[in-house]
């Protein structure tokens, strides 16, 4: 797509137009005077920027389909895929990376089947939920018939997105997946849904020695992770 493309897509959507002008005014930029147009926002932050802001905001439309009684549930949910998308985002950039924003928008959207299932199955997914962790692919297996890595991977497929964001949704659990086409960005998901709160734990270790990392640098990169994500979220988590 070009620029201009996505300026007269988004531009077509009143809603949305003013929740991506409100992101690129946010204090995440801090941009000296403010943007009132898209053109000048794709501009000063550029085309793939604007893209994932986008794309965040569209996500985030998915959660207005989860009913009221699940509100904490939506959240808890939403507050992770926030905290992976912007945890991708830093380890693509500390690597200097040119997909950081492929990173994000993976993050962004790796649990995007647990908000289908909270929205489909209301209540059996809550009492899965029932604990500060999100259920595990055994539990919702056992629970449901199926996780919310097929959930996620199937909607993806239908909105038409790529095979590499498919791919972090549908493998970021466990390790076999590293062996996928695209390794460096479904380890980078991986890395950074390790290394943020409210999953159950596996092991960092993994990903973070397919993209160059020891050992003995994940507590110090995790600490580092989390400071920057925390800086980072507030707009996004009030989406």
């Amino acid at each position: 797509a070009t620029s201009t493309r996505l300026q007269k897509v988004i531009e077509s959507d009143p809603a949305l137009t003013a929740a991506v002008l409100r992101l690129v005014n946010s204090a995440m930029f801090s941009l000296p005077n403010k943007i009132g147009t898209l053109s000048h926002a794709i501009t000063l932050i550029g085309f793939l920027r604007l893209k994932s802001l986008t794309m965040a905001t569209i996500i985030a439309g998915v959660k207005g389909i989860i009913p009221e009684r699940a509100a904490l549930r939506r959240d808890q949910i939403w507050e992770h895929s926030v905290n992976v998308a912007l945890a991708a985002r830093v380890l693509a950039e500390r690597q200097h990376h040119s997909w950081s924003e492929e990173a994000f928008l993976a993050g962004m959207l790796h649990d995007c089947g647990r908000l289908v299932l909270l929205a489909q199955l209301t209540d059996e997914y809550m009492r899965l939920m029932d604990g500060s962790l999100l259920p595990s692919l055994t539990d919702e297996q056992a629970t449901l018939g199926l996780d919310h890595q097929q959930v996620g991977a199937a909607l993806l497929r239908q909105w038409g997105l790529s095979d590499q964001l498919v791919t972090a949704c549908s493998s970021h659990h466990g390790d076999a997946g590293l062996s996928c086409p695209y390794p460096d960005l479904l380890a980078t998901v991986m890395l950074a849904d390790r290394m943020m709160p409210g999953e159950p734990p596996e092991d960092p270790v993994p990903p973070a020695r397919r993209l160059g990392f020891e050992a003995d640098e994940i507590d110090q990169l995790t600490q580092l992770v989390r400071h920057r994500a925390v800086e980072m979220r507030t707009e996004f988590l009030a989406l």
